[in-house]
């Protein structure tokens, strides 16, 4: 429930490939309209989700409160080129064995929140074991970073001993 990185990363990128996908079958309309709709929605993302509190992309609740969460989904916009300059700071929390850096892998949460692991009713787990789907996911938000920015929050290296790590578990 809510809003979120994942459902609002996909939509914007659902939007450029019908911007693109009008542009190739020559409908510059639909092709101008779409792309309009993704930069509106990517302005939208960078304003609302981004959460300062907690350094990267994060959920609003329904009640349009920010979560205080750090959570393995506020690295898909990555994915996708949506974050504009200065939240490249968020990449430390993957080597940060207090948040996400975990032996055998990465925490889909951070285990400094007083809520790590918490206990739920349901089979839908976000509060901290291993994932390998949601890690998967976060590898590619950081080949695309190291990708496209000259600076770098995370080396090469570093994504090498993630990615190895990944694939040991």
């Amino acid at each position: 429930n809510g809003l979120r990185p994942t459902i609002n990363s996909y939509m914007y990128a659902d939007k450029v490939a019908l911007s693109r996908l009008a542009e190739r079958a020559g409908d510059t309309l639909s092709a101008g309209k779409y792309e309009k709709e993704a930069i509106e929605l990517r302005n939208m993302i960078n304003e609302c989700l981004w959460n300062d509190a907690i350094g990267m992309y994060g959920v609003i609740s329904e009640e349009g409160e920010p979560q205080n969460i750090r959570e393995q989904i506020g690295y898909i916009p990555w994915i996708y080129g949506i974050p504009n300059s200065g939240k490249e700071g968020a990449f430390r929390y993957l080597l940060d064995t207090s948040c996400f850096l975990a032996p055998y892998g990465l925490r889909t949460a951070d285990a400094s929140h007083p809520e790590y692991m918490r206990s739920f009713d349901h089979e839908c787990l976000w509060n901290g074991p291993i994932w390998p789907f949601a890690t998967a996911q976060t590898l590619t938000a950081v080949i695309e970073y190291l990708h496209t920015n000259n600076e770098q929050t995370i080396s090469a290296a570093e994504f090498m001993s993630l990615f190895l790590t990944y694939a040991y578990s």
